[in-house]
C-alpha cells in the first residue's frame, strides 16, 4: 500500500469512526439503539471492524517489531540479548509466544499481515471482554443506558486509531486487568477467587508491565493485608514462571538478559507534560531519560496518596499499618479483619483506576500516543463521568492529537508540524490536570460509598 493510500484510507476510516460516534448523540439513534441486542452490536461490529481492518495493508513500525520477536522465538533465539539496548521489545516474554503463532501465519498465509492476525486473534476478542464487563455491570444501573454507553465506545476515534489502525496490545492488558478485578476486588474471600484474579492480574503484567501501576488499588480496595500479599506472591511466581519458560525454551537465555527490559520506560521523552515543558538540549535529555524512572516514581507515589486521602481512606491505611497489626501479621483470624471499609463498590475501585491513569498522564515523562486508550474502559465504565460536559471537552481534545498524530504516522512524515501536534498533546495535558483536580475536588465534597 501506497503512502498516499494509507493516508487516505486512514483519513476516511477516522471520518466515519467520528461521525457514527457523534450521530450517537441524537435522539432517534438513541432510540433504535434500545431496541438492539448485545448479540446484534457485536455481530454488527464484527462485520464493521473486519471491513474496516481488511482496507489497512499499512503496518506501524513498532508492531511490525513484535512479528520479529515471534520469528526468533520459533528459530529458539533470544531476542532479548539482540535488543540489548531493551527498546524493541520491553515486556515479559508472554505475548511473545502468541506472536511466532502470528508470524507462522502471515508467513503461511501471505493475503493478510502479521497486524491483521494480531487485530483478528487477540486484539478485537481482548476489547469485547472489556465491552462485556462494562456492560454487564452498566446494565445494573438504572442512571445510564449501557447499549448506547457501548456503542460509544466501539466507535471511539481513539478506539480506531490505538487498536484498528495501530495494532497496539495495550487492549489486552487492560482486559486482563478488568476480569481479573472481577475476582480480587470480591466480597467473596476465597482462595480460589484469589488465584484466579492473581493469575489474570499476572497475564495482564506480563502482556505489557505498566499494568503494575494498578497494584496500589488492588491493595487498597481489596481491604484485606493478608489477601494482598497472597495476591502478591502469587504474581511474582506466575511472572518468574513466564520467564524461566522462555529462558529454557530460548538458547542462551537467562533472568539477566530479560529482566533489564522490564523496568526500560517506553515512548519518546520531550513530547509530553513534564518534559515537554523542559528546555532540554542533548546532554540534559540524556540525563533525564536516565533518571525519569525515578522521579515518575516519586510523582506518581504522590498521585496515589492524594487519592488514599480524598477517597476516604488514610485513616483505615494508618490503621492497618500500625505497629501492632504488623506484629499480628501472621494471624489470619486477625487479619482477615482488617477491611478497609465494606461499602466500596467495584464502581469506586474502576474510579479510582480511571483517576490513576489521569495522574499517570500528568506526571509521566515518556509518552507514546497509544496510551491515549488506557482511560477510555474506565471513562466508559463510570456513570458519574459517561454524560458529562467535561468528558466530552477532554473527548474533543484527545480525537483531534490523536488523529494529527497518526495522521504523521500514516505519512511517514510531518503532514501536520511537530510543533503543532505537541501543542496539542501539552494543551490535552494541561486539560488532564484540571480534570484531575475537578474530580477530586467531587469527591472531597461527598462521601464514596
Amino acid at each position: 500500500m501506497t503512502t498516499n493510500t494509507t493516508v487516505f484510507t486512514f483519513i476516511v476510516e477516522f471520518f466515519i469512526f467520528s461521525v457514527l460516534n457523534s450521530c450517537l448523540n441524537i435522539d432517534k439513534v438513541k432510540r433504535y439503539v434500545n431496541k438492539l441486542s448485545l448479540r446484534k452490536i457485536f455481530f454488527y461490529t464484527t462485520i464493521f471492524y473486519l471491513a474496516i481492518i481488511s482496507f489497512l495493508k499499512f503496518e506501524v513500525g513498532d508492531v511490525m517489531l513484535f512479528s520479529s520477536a515471534g520469528k526468533y522465538l520459533k528459530n529458539r533465539i533470544d531476542f532479548y540479548w539482540i535488543d540489548s539496548n531493551h527498546s524493541q521489545y520491553p515486556f515479559f516474554p508472554f505475548l511473545i509466544f502468541f506472536h511466532a503463532i502470528l508470524n507462522t501465519l502471515s508467513e503461511k498465509f501471505t493475503f493478510f499481515s502479521f497486524s491483521h492476525y494480531l487485530k483478528i486473534f487477540l486484539l478485537i476478542p481482548a476489547f469485547y471482554l472489556i465491552i462485556k464487563i462494562i456492560y454487564t455491570d452498566l446494565k445494573k444501573q438504572s442512571k445510564v443506558n449501557p447499549k448506547l454507553a457501548i456503542l460509544k465506545f466501539i466507535t471511539s476515534p481513539i478506539v480506531y486509531c490505538v487498536v484498528l489502525f495501530h495494532g497496539q496490545i495495550d487492549v489486552i492488558l487492560l482486559a486482563l486487568f478488568m476480569l481479573s478485578s472481577r475476582f480480587v476486588i470480591s466480597r467473596q474471600r476465597n482462595w480460589r477467587q484469589l488465584v484466579t484474579g492473581a493469575i489474570l492480574y499476572a497475564l495482564s503484567i506480563a502482556s505489557k508491565t505498566w499494568s503494575i501501576l494498578f497494584l496500589p488499588a488492588i491493595i487498597v480496595f481489596q481491604r484485606n493485608a493478608y489477601l494482598s500479599s497472597s495476591l502478591l506472591l502469587i504474581v511474582i511466581i506466575c511472572l518468574m514462571a513466564n520467564i524461566y519458560i522462555y529462558t529454557r525454551y530460548v538458547f542462551g537465555s537467562s533472568f539477566s538478559t530479560v529482566i533489564p527490559a522490564l523496568s526500560k520506560p517506553g515512548g519518546p521523552v520531550g513530547v509530553w507534560g513534564i518534559s515537554y515543558l523542559l528546555p532540554l538540549n542533548f546532554n540534559s535529555l540524556q540525563l533525564f531519560k536516565r533518571y525519569s524512572i525515578y522521579l515518575f516514581g516519586a510523582l506518581f507515589g504522590l498521585i496515589q496518596l492524594i487519592l488514599i486521602r480524598y477517597f476516604n481512606l488514610l485513616g483505615k491505611v494508618k490503621d492497618c499499618l500500625s505497629l501492632k497489626r504488623i506484629k499480628n501479621y501472621f494471624n489470619y483470624k486477625l487479619i482477615k479483619h482488617l477491611s478497609f471499609r465494606d461499602n466500596y463498590s467495584i464502581g469506586n475501585y474502576f474510579e479510582y483506576c480511571f483517576l490513576t491513569v489521569v495522574g499517570i498522564y500528568i506526571v509521566i515523562p515518556n509518552w507514546g500516543i497509544q496510551y491515549l486508550f488506557w482511560v477510555l474502559p474506565f471513562l466508559f465504565y463510570s456513570v458519574n463521568l459517561l454524560e458529562n460536559q467535561r468528558t466530552n471537552n477532554y473527548m474533543l481534545i484527545a480525537n483531534l492529537y490523536c488523529m494529527a498524530s497518526y495522521l504523521n504516522i500514516a505519512a511517514n512524515e510531518s503532514i501536520i508540524s511537530e510543533s503543532l501536534v505537541n501543542l496539542l498533546g501539552f494543551s490535552l495535558w494541561c486539560y488532564c490536570i484540571y480534570w484531575f483536580s475537578v474530580n477530586i475536588l467531587r469527591l472531597k465534597s461527598k462521601t464514596i460509598g
